[in-house]
């Protein structure tokens, strides 16, 4: 079995970002969970193999949770993802920072919709040091102005404001819909 685990686990986390895709969350729940349970007791056994593919699923769950609006759900699994996800960039920092910054950027858009200001500020902060990514500025300077430290916003916003200005929009309207 374990030779083709890896593979059941691959094709279970498939169907659910299928059945995500086609609004059948219940579906893509139950599924991503199957995937996760194979994946976890495969990373048990061989961490270094198996902990990236548990982050993928563990990240699409959280999505799924905050789509669904189960949002302790979504904050538990992102930061399940983080946990695992810095272990592996400490380990191997070519490999895994920027899959890591892609989690932290992830992580601080939650947090900057649910209104954690200054932990989107960490998140993103943490994610400049393993991405050059400019996106990785709309939620820090989000994070920046929401906590009243309006120069320094307004720093970040005239320096990305031509590659980022639909960024920075749409996070506005985000915030205002929520």
């Amino acid at each position: 079995p374990e030779a083709y685990e890896a593979d059941v686990a691959m094709t279970l986390n498939n169907l659910a970002n299928l059945y995500y895709k086609t609004q059948r969350f219940g579906k893509a729940e139950a599924y991503y969970m199957r995937a996760l349970e194979i994946r976890e007791r495969l990373a048990k056994a061989h961490p270094e193999a198996y902990d990236a593919d548990v982050t993928m699923t563990l990240n699409n769950l959280a999505v799924l949770y905050y789509n669904t609006q189960r949002f302790d759900k979504t904050e538990e699994y992102y930061l399940q993802v983080l946990e695992i996800q810095e272990r592996l960039t400490k380990a191997h920092p070519e490999v895994y920072g920027q899959d890591y910054a892609r989690c932290l950027h992830n992580a601080s858009y939650f947090s900057l919709l649910v209104q954690k200001f200054a932990q989107v500020e960490e998140y993103s902060l943490e994610a400049l040091k393993w991405s050059d990514n400019v996106g990785i500025y709309t939620n820090l300077a989000a994070a920046i102005l929401l906590q009243g430290r309006f120069e320094d916003a307004k720093e970040i916003y005239l320096r990305y404001k031509d590659e980022k200005k639909e960024s920075f929009l749409s996070d506005f309207q985000a915030l205002k819909d929520n």
